[in-house]
């Protein structure tokens, strides 16, 4: 009886191990929530200077640094603001591309099917934060920003970074 119950863990973990390794290598990027590998699609070479052709609806995109020994992709939360791609990376969800474009800020970035190469530049200057993060907020937390501040203390230390896509 305990032989047969150590071989099916074994077993499940094999099952497990292989799923990850798919996920991770052969689906053509993140699968919802899960990290994946190498983006498929479309690679387009010329300059983009108005982002706002991204569907309003989308609340993600797929991105994918090459930082590190094999490629890894997320889906992170974005917005464009002046006809500017930004990314948002909150540190609960974000930090792993976020130590990736500390070390190497060139991405690539898959929007309907098509993968526009891209340089990420750290937006840091609070004035500029709080005019980019006032449409994000009521656009993807529907929340209106007006009047006094409030502080929410969760016993969280959550941060979040804020990057600028430009050209490579």
């Amino acid at each position: 009886m305990r032989r047969r119950l150590i071989q099916a863990v074994v077993i499940l973990g094999v099952i497990g191990l292989v799923a990850i390794i798919y996920l991770r290598l052969f689906t053509g990027g993140p699968v919802s929530y899960i990290g994946g590998g190498w983006l498929r699609g479309e690679l387009v070479t010329e300059p983009v200077e108005d982002w706002s052709f991204i569907p309003e609806q989308q609340h993600y995109l797929d991105v994918e640094s090459r930082a590190g020994w094999l490629p890894y992709s997320a889906r992170p939360w974005f917005m464009v603001h002046e006809q500017q791609l930004y990314l948002l990376l909150p540190s609960l969800f974000g930090d792993a591309l976020t130590r990736r474009i500390a070390e190497d800020p060139s991405l690539r970035v898959r929007v309907e099917g098509r993968i526009y190469p891209r340089r990420a530049v750290k937006v840091d200057e609070e004035g500029n934060l709080a005019l980019l993060l006032a449409p994000f907020l009521r656009r993807q937390m529907a929340i209106e920003i007006g009047g006094k501040s409030r502080r929410v203390d969760s016993g969280l230390d959550a941060k979040v970074w804020v990057y600028r896509l430009d050209s490579p």
